[in-house]
């Protein structure tokens, strides 16, 4: 089970002014979908191998700039999906017809 909270986002927003190491990145991008899924999804959007992927997500220097740009893609792009599957005011309950 994975529990996206905005602590999550809050530290994904913070990578821009501090790059985190590989090991940050990949507990906080870890909590957001599952490992294989972070995994494959940065290999695409860097066009780099699964094996490049995982050695800088298990090391403890700071991530290079295209895997950071990268990890940016893809967590804007599950901050999209899960702002999309969850409504913010629900439907009312009955409908109203207005005018007269």
């Amino acid at each position: 089970m994975f529990h996206s909270s905005l602590d999550h986002f809050v530290d994904i927003n913070r990578w821009r002014s501090r790059p985190p190491t590989g090991q940050q990145m990949k507990l906080t991008l870890a909590c957001l979908a599952s490992l294989e899924e972070v995994e494959h999804g940065l290999a695409y959007e860097m066009r780099r191998s699964l094996d490049y992927v995982r050695w800088c997500l298990n090391s403890e220097a700071t991530v290079p700039a295209c895997f950071l740009a990268a990890a940016l893609r893809f967590s804007a792009g599950y901050q999209r999906a899960v702002s999309f599957s969850t409504p913010r005011h629900p439907a009312p309950a009955t409908s109203r017809r207005l005018g007269g």
